[in-house]
């Protein structure tokens, strides 16, 4: 019912060293509520420091109030914005 993808590589900041990536997460719809997404990115990170990561990050869309409060409560703090513009529609 759910998923966690991981990715390591060069840490850019820290040359020698490698960096971790919440690269996705997937919870079936149908198991909302149940707190998967929470359980499967305890999972994830004890997956990257098993491997010796000491630094993750990650991407999420600023309107996903869901996925922020969750990376925010295991102590992931904001480090840089992207801004995307859909100019098709211009």
């Amino acid at each position: 019912v759910g998923f966690h993808w991981t990715k390591t590589e060069p840490d850019p900041r820290h040359p020698g060293t490698d960096c971790g990536e919440v690269y996705v997460i997937g919870v079936w719809p149908g198991a909302a509520g149940l707190h998967l997404g929470s359980a499967l990115l305890s999972a994830g990170l004890e997956h990257l420091r098993a491997r010796g990561v000491a630094r993750v990050y990650l991407y999420v869309d600023g309107d996903n109030d869901r996925a922020r409060a969750l990376y925010e409560h295991v102590g992931f703090a904001e480090d840089d914005i992207d801004a995307c513009y859909d100019i098709a529609g211009a």
